[in-house]
């Protein structure tokens, strides 16, 4: 939906219009950060491309640009965030593998993501695990991570299985398999 302060660069974004983008960009129409990030959700990784091959952006723009990415299952678009500097968060990772992009999982990880890093309250990213191959992807970084409970005292088998009365699309004997 179009609003009143929307750019012509914004609306190019917007609808995918990779070739008035990049004329837009190269006729040296202010872009920022706002461009980026909404770049990073298009199908065609062009227009995040150019942006970031003329423009200058801070790590905390390029993390919420590669979060957008991820949430929309941009594999390309978050290669180039990578690629570009982007910083790997617990947050960005979980989203990841909560909502089991297994390609973007493996880049994230080959850019250095720490799995064994740990969420607010102690949880591992186990806790948001919905696949077996997954949960397998984790174990082989760091076996250790299914011993690690919660910082309420729960493992990540016993938070499984509790998953399964309340999301019936989680293949939780197989998950359980592999972290037995």
């Amino acid at each position: 939906m179009l609003e009143r302060s929307q750019t012509p660069l914004d609306i190019a974004v917007l609808y995918n219009q990779t070739s008035a983008a990049e004329w837009l960009i190269d006729a040296s129409v202010f872009f920022g950060p706002d461009n980026l990030v909404a770049s990073a959700r298009c199908e065609k990784p062009v227009i995040l491309q150019s942006l970031l091959d003329r423009g200058s952006f801070d790590n905390k723009t390029l993390r919420i640009a590669l979060f957008r990415a991820v949430q929309t299952g941009r594999e390309s678009s978050a290669k180039n965030l990578l690629g570009a500097g982007a910083s790997v968060t617990f947050a960005i990772l979980k989203t990841a593998i909560e909502l089991d992009h297994l390609t973007i999982i493996k880049c994230l990880i080959a850019a250095g993501a720490d799995v064994s890093s740990r969420g607010d309250n102690g949880e591992t990213l186990l806790y948001a695990v919905r696949s077996p191959s997954v949960a397998t992807m984790i174990l082989e970084q760091d076996l250790g991570l299914a011993d690690i409970r919660s910082s309420s005292g729960e493992s990540p088998l016993n938070f499984l299985y509790a998953k399964l009365f309340r999301d019936q699309d989680v293949d939780l004997a197989s998950i359980a398999q592999v972290l037995l």
